[in-house]
């Protein structure tokens, strides 16, 4: 989708397509440019959140490297709860929340906070991934959590390459942003590239991406099919095809 993605549709969005004929040679039409229609100004009303850190935000608990990440973090998004230690089977997690700015909120359609998940491991495990649900769990206003999406900071250097070796055996139950501690910390990380790596993972993750298709997913949008549009209701399944 162009200005959002899917897992930030809800009940009632209205999506506007173009549609066009089949290039596989299959007698059906397609839908391309795909984008979510805002239909009143207090859609679109941009949030007054800046990039930073909350001065009341306590990070004794992590160690020098993770406090320096978490600096890098409040350039591009405001840093509003220091979190705390977590266990998940044998091993131990920290977690910060993060909040979008303004940028985000434009580029990405995210207004909830966003939990960052710090892995302090060199080899990159899977059951990592499963921190931001149990963080989900702590947090007491469902609300206030954006669960599609999660930020990973992970000591192996090569967690791009194996986030992108999972996604092709398994369907995650929310985007991975992933960053290595070593990338980090390397002085190169700027507001614009946590902006671009936000922008890379959304868009490919993306279910009406045809470049990184997921197939024969079944997804319980109930939508009603209007010219031009897919409203979101409780009126029937969809039922989404891709591409090869």
């Amino acid at each position: 989708m162009i200005n959002c993605t899917i897992y930030q549709l809800e009940e009632g969005d209205c999506v506007e397509f173009n549609k066009e004929e089949d290039c596989s040679g299959e007698k059906r039409d397609v839908a391309v440019n795909v984008r979510k229609r805002y239909s009143s100004i207090g859609d679109t009303t941009v949030n007054n959140v800046f990039s930073g850190i909350n001065p009341k935000v306590n990070l004794t608990s992590y160690n020098e490297d993770e406090r320096k990440i978490i600096k890098v973090l409040g350039k591009a998004l405001y840093v509003t709860n220091g979190g705390e230690q977590i266990t998940v089977g044998k091993s131990v997690y920290r977690y910060i929340l993060v909040k979008p700015t303004q940028d985000f909120t434009v580029m990405f359609n995210m207004i909830r906070e966003v939990p960052v998940i710090f892995s302090d491991y060199i080899s990159f495990e899977p059951r990592s991934l499963d921190v931001a649900s149990e963080v989900a769990n702590l947090v007491k206003a469902k609300l206030r959590l954006d669960r599609s999406c999660q930020i990973l900071i992970s000591n192996d250097s090569n967690i791009e390459v194996r986030i992108t070796e999972l996604l092709k055996d398994s369907n995650l139950n929310s985007i991975v942003i992933p960053f290595s501690y070593r990338e980090m910390l390397s002085g190169d990380v700027t507001a614009d590239k946590i902006k671009e790596r936000f922008r890379k993972y959304l868009f490919d993750a993306d279910l009406f991406s045809v470049s990184k298709p997921i197939h024969n997913d079944v997804f319980s949008l109930d939508v009603e099919i209007m010219p031009g549009t897919l409203r979101i209701n409780a009126s029937v399944s969809l039922i989404v095809e891709y591409l090869d």
